[in-house]
């Protein structure tokens, strides 16, 4: 890999620990892709208004397709199967989480619940689901996958509110997380 620009000069130099410009894939044992927009309150959202509508079903063949379909068009997934290919070790991926709720308005238009309002109803059973299927879809791309904590989880498919970053109201930012969030998450496969 090798920057292109000069904010991404100092990326490269701030994260190999050893003044290289340019990385290669051999040079860490593993990558951590987090934050990449992998966009995925788009899939849950989406799967458990399906779910959540009793005159439809989806099996879990549906679903694994759609898992595998969803994460191909994602850049970063595809970025790291090229740097799979060319020999890193270990790649994992970290969501980084539903929406804070309460943040902004999700009803408005072109906001979460204005398209999916059922979300709301959504059960602990509904997320294992999307997250198992989610898992063996990038364990399959040989990648590793670590979900959102189920305890950082309310209202459905959103985050907890105190996991929101400084100021997030004032900012209108509902997706960016906390240290905390990012440390919790962390956790789950590096400690």
């Amino acid at each position: 890999m090798r920057p292109i620009t000069p904010e991404a000069e100092k990326a490269v130099l701030f994260v190999n620990g050893r003044g290289r410009e340019r990385l290669r894939t051999k040079d860490f044992n593993v990558f951590v892709f987090y934050g990449v927009r992998l966009r995925l309150a788009e899939f849950f959202a989406a799967y458990i208004d399906l779910m959540l509508d009793h005159e439809r079903s989806v099996s879990e063949a549906a679903l694994a397709s759609a898992a595998k379909q969803f994460l191909q068009e994602r850049r970063a997934v595809r970025m790291a199967q090229l740097m799979k290919a060319d020999g890193a070790e270990e790649i994992v991926f970290v969501f980084a989480g539903f929406p804070c709720w309460g943040v902004i308005d999700q009803r408005a238009e072109g906001r979460l619940l204005a398209d999916h309002p059922r979300v709301l109803e959504a059960q602990p059973s509904h997320r294992a689901r999307l997250w198992a299927v989610l898992e063996r879809a990038f364990e399959d791309l040989g990648l590793g996958f670590i979900g959102q904590p189920e305890e950082t989880v309310v209202q459905g498919m959103f985050s907890d509110p105190v996991y929101a970053v400084e100021d997030a109201a004032e900012k209108e930012d509902a997706n960016h997380k906390s240290p905390s969030f990012a440390a919790l998450l962390l956790k789950k496969r590096f400690e």
